[in-house]
């Protein structure tokens, strides 16, 4: 799942892409795909 900025300015993820994931405290099995890297 995408973070809200990364919904907002329509910034696609395609496979083979180096992410940041956000995993929440209170629940490890969800994350969010915070930052696509160059």
């Amino acid at each position: 799942k995408l973070c809200g900025k990364m919904r907002r300015f329509n910034i696609r993820v395609v496979v083979g892409d180096k992410v940041t994931v956000g995993v929440s405290p209170y629940d490890p099995s969800h994350g969010l795909i915070m930052y696509r890297h160059k």
